[in-house]
């Protein structure tokens, strides 16, 4: 294993390429951090669940941010979500982080606009 960090801001391709990526090839970074765009529509939810599952299976979620350029579609379904990710066998202390997003911490992207709430997050 090495200790690469993947950042991932590429307009909606992010999704054909984690489908098309290799666990191993995941598995060289050690912090991960995207920008997922087209969140919500109902016929990527195949795709998606397949993207988190593979992800899933090495990596803990460590962070999330909705992007408030785009309105929230379904309620408070941001279009664009930035999740940040540390490999599990780097994670000494899981615990379930039940603080409503954003935090104190994050910023919104378009500062004309209010940050959305992700207080659904963590019931999911």
């Amino acid at each position: 294993k090495t200790n690469l960090f993947l950042q991932m801001d590429i307009e909606g391709a992010e999704w054909s390429v984690l489908l098309n990526a290799e666990r191993d090839t995941l598995r060289q970074f050690s912090q991960m951090c995207f920008e997922f765009h087209m969140w919500g529509p109902a016929q990527n939810v195949p795709a998606f669940a397949e993207v988190f599952s593979k992800i899933d299976q090495d990596f803990v979620c460590t962070h999330v941010h909705a992007n408030n350029y785009c309105p929230a579609r379904l309620g408070n379904v941001p279009r664009v979500m930035e999740v940040s990710y540390v490999r599990k066998d780097l994670v000494k202390v899981k615990e379930v982080d039940n603080r409503e997003y954003p935090t104190e911490l994050d910023r919104a992207n378009n500062k004309n606009a209010p940050d959305l709430k992700l207080s659904w997050w963590v019931k999911v």
